[in-house]
């Protein structure tokens, strides 16, 4: 039995469906694989050499691609990521907007109740928010609809869409409000833990400096830069620049800079809005500079040569890993549980957040700690000595594709370790640490072919 082979039967133990519900007939999108005719990584053995692979016909190479040491350039249209058929849950819009604390409406009742029960608020809060919470639940009651390998969660009746009264927005702030504090407080952190996750940069820089022909020397170099972006003594350079509003996204980017250590490791293309009472409300879009942080980094080190071009470009990778990481790129406000306090007289607002810092960090440190199953998928193996790479036409678009792919699995990651309750992910349930295991495989894939791709961008 291969490693990997061995490893896999070892991690796994249970079904990895979301939910056991009814499918109906439907178009996949990008997180949920592609269709055939296309490059699957587990066609292809490490042990096949690429030109044995495409006399097999395995799969076609573009004609002007070897199998040398600068990888074989495909598009995201030509490859298959490891698992194309996992499950995945996403909120419907017409849950989204009815409050900013929609979670205790799609989660399971009994673990929004249970943090509600660990909040430390009073007895009577405490009443006052499963009161709420009831109420809630009756009124905006949430279906499951399956469409192709999506779960949508969205509204049973038309009754409770579009604007919640005055009435239903104290309920969310009552209920949610509780749930965020039981939430936020089931682990005492002061803060993320990078540590971890810094080496794991490294290596994946590393990895893909190698896998890229790049000198030994120079690829050490090179990955000892990757983790930057993440030491708060280090001047990582960003602009200040980068683009927000100057309203409640203000608030957003203060909470993300304490929680990812600055907001241009973050990225979410989804749009929202903020709703404050009947008369206020405001729509954001993208949230997040991860997009013209890693362009700024690229650019320099296309400017540059020799010592300070390497230093470059390993900071720049270390953008698209971070949106190999599905609460990277979605579940940005949840996670940082901003609070907003608006004055309807003088239009003035402020803001406060509490991150929930132990479900980022144990999601982290689910990847660094089994590493060293995942490196396997992030390399993208054509053959022997071969790997796959996404050219980067456009550095900008790029991590936003890869953003949009990852933030489709942000609130199935966020649902499943809330719901787990526990800041150790050796106790997830089998069915939990399976589904992890195939919706990681299926990012770190991703990301392996981006960050090969920043590699040859600059180097070749």
């Amino acid at each position: 039995m291969s490693r990997v082979t061995e490893e896999r039967s070892n991690r796994r133990d249970g079904s990895s469906d979301p939910d056991d519900v009814e499918a109906v007939d439907g178009s996949t999108d990008r997180a949920n694989g592609r269709t055939d005719g296309r490059i699957g990584r587990r066609s292809v053995l490490k042990a096949i050499g690429a030109s044995a692979a495409v006399g097999a016909g395995l799969f076609s190479v573009p004609a002007a691609a070897t199998a040398g040491p600068e990888g074989v350039p495909v598009t995201p249209d030509e490859t298959e990521v490891p698992n194309p058929d996992v499950q995945v849950r996403k909120v419907a819009r017409d849950v989204q907007e009815l409050s900013r604390h929609y979670p205790v409406l799609t989660l399971p009742e009994d673990t929004v109740l249970g943090y509600i029960d660990d909040s430390g608020l009073s007895g009577r809060e405490r009443g006052e928010a499963r009161k709420a919470l009831a109420d809630l639940r009756s009124e905006f009651p949430v279906k499951r609809e399956r469409e192709g390998n999506v779960t949508w969660l969205t509204l049973a009746n038309d009754r409770g869409r579009g604007t919640p009264s005055q009435e239903h927005a104290d309920k969310f702030e009552i209920a949610g409000t509780a749930f965020a504090k039981g939430a936020t407080g089931l682990a005492d952190d002061e803060g993320p833990s990078i540590q971890q996750w810094g080496n794991i940069h490294r290596k994946m820089t590393r990895n893909a400096c190698e896998e890229m022909g790049v000198s030994s020397d120079t690829a050490d170099e090179i990955a000892a830069y990757a983790d930057d972006p993440d030491d708060p003594d280090v001047d990582i350079g960003v602009p200040s620049w980068i683009p927000h509003a100057d309203t409640v996204e203000d608030g957003l980017e203060h909470a993300l800079n304490e929680f990812v250590h600055h907001f241009g490791q973050y990225y979410d293309e989804d749009a929202f809005e903020v709703y404050h009472d009947d008369d206020h409300a405001e729509s954001l879009g993208a949230v997040g500079g991860a997009p013209t942080a890693a362009d700024w980094h690229m650019d320099r080190a296309h400017s540059y040569c020799c010592s300070s071009e390497n230093e470059f470009l390993g900071k720049a990778t270390h953008y698209p890993q971070d949106m190999g990481v599905p609460l990277h790129t979605g579940m940005g406000w949840e996670q940082v549980n901003l609070e907003i306090y608006y004055d309807v007289w003088s239009l003035s607002y402020d803001y406060d957040f509490d991150p929930m810092y132990w479900l980022h960090s144990e999601y982290e440190e689910f990847v660094s700690d089994n590493w060293s199953y995942f490196e396997y998928d992030y390399e993208s193996h054509c053959g022997d000595d071969c790997f796959y790479y996404y050219p980067i036409d456009d550095v900008e678009q790029s991590v936003r594709d890869l953003a949009a792919y990852t933030g489709d699995y942000s609130y199935e990651v966020y649902h499943r370790i809330v719901d787990e309750g526990d800041v150790d992910w050796s106790n997830w349930s089998s069915d939990t640490r399976s589904y992890m295991f195939d919706i990681t495989e299926n990012c770190l894939n991703e990301t392996g072919h981006y960050t090969r791709g920043f590699i040859h961008d600059v180097k070749w």
